[in-house]
C-alpha cells in the first residue's frame, strides 16, 4: 500500500475571524507499521486525522491511497472506498446501543454487502477475550470491552490502514495501557498499518515513526 498527502490546508471560522489550522502539510508513508502523531491540545491533530482518513475534506490538497485521490471522489464513491480500505477507532466507542456486540463488529460488512466470514469473527472474539460476551449489548460491557469491540469493528473488513484517535483517552490508566498493548500487537499480527494520534509520550515512543503537529505544520521527531 502506498499513502501520501500533499499540500493539505484547513481553516475554520470563528465569527468573522479565519483561523488556519493546517498550513500546507505533506506526508509520505514509508515502510513503518505504526506512525504516531503528537501535539498540544488544539494543535490540529484530530483535524489532521479526519482529513487523512477521508472523513473531512481539506480546503486544499490531496490524500492519495495507492492510485486513488480521495477528495477527487464524489461523496458516494469516497464512502465506498473508505468502507473497503480504511478502519477508524475513536476515543469514544460509537457503538450502536440496540445492536449486540457481534452485530456491532459486523456492521461495516453488513452496510457494504461484504460477506461475513464466521471464522474471522470467531478469531476476533477469541483474540479480544469477548467470546463469552458475543450476545451482550454495549450497556452490559465495561469501557475496556467496548473499546475492544470498536477495535474489532475497525479491522473486521481487513482495511489497508487504520486510523486511531486517542483510543485509550476514555479509559483509566490500567485499562488504557492494556488496550494499547493489545492494539499494537494486533496491528503487527495482521500486517496492518496504523496512524495513531496520542497525547502520551510513552505511547509515541512505541511507534515506528513520530510526527508533531505544531503551528500548522507536521514535523518529524522520531
Amino acid at each position: 500500500m502506498s499513502y501520501s498527502c500533499h499540500s493539505i490546508k484547513k481553516s475554520y471560522h470563528q465569527g468573522e475571524k479565519e483561523i488556519s489550522i493546517l498550513k500546507g502539510i505533506d506526508f509520505d508513508w514509508r515502510d513503518e507499521k505504526i506512525v504516531g502523531i503528537i501535539g498540544e491540545s488544539g494543535s490540529g491533530k484530530s483535524t489532521l486525522l479526519s482529513i487523512f482518513s477521508g472523513l473531512l475534506r481539506p480546503d486544499e490538497g490531496e490524500v492519495i491511497i495507492d492510485d486513488t485521490s480521495l477528495y477527487q471522489l464524489d461523496k458516494k464513491k469516497l464512502s465506498e472506498f473508505r468502507a473497503k480500505n480504511i478502519g477508524i477507532i475513536f476515543q469514544q466507542y460509537h457503538l450502536i446501543p440496540d445492536l449486540t456486540l457481534t452485530e456491532n463488529i459486523l456492521l461495516p460488512l453488513e452496510l457494504n454487502d461484504i460477506p461475513v466470514d464466521l471464522k474471522e469473527l470467531d478469531w476476533w472474539l477469541e483474540r479480544l477475550g469477548l467470546s463469552h460476551r458475543r450476545e451482550h449489548f454495549p450497556y452490559q460491557l465495561s469501557g475496556g470491552e467496548q473499546q475492544r469491540v470498536a477495535i474489532a469493528r475497525a479491522f473486521i473488513h481487513k482495511p489497508k490502514i487504520v486510523f486511531a484517535d486517542e483510543p485509550s483517552g476514555s479509559l483509566d490508566e490500567s485499562t488504557g495501557s492494556q488496550i494499547m498493548s493489545l492494539l499494537f500487537d494486533i496491528v503487527r499480527e495482521r500486517n496492518a498499518k496504523m496512524f495513531l494520534v496520542t497525547h502520551s509520550p510513552s505511547l509515541a515512543e512505541l511507534c515506528d515513526r513520530v510526527y508533531r503537529v505544531e503551528e500548522g505544520q507536521l514535523n518529524e521527531v522520531l
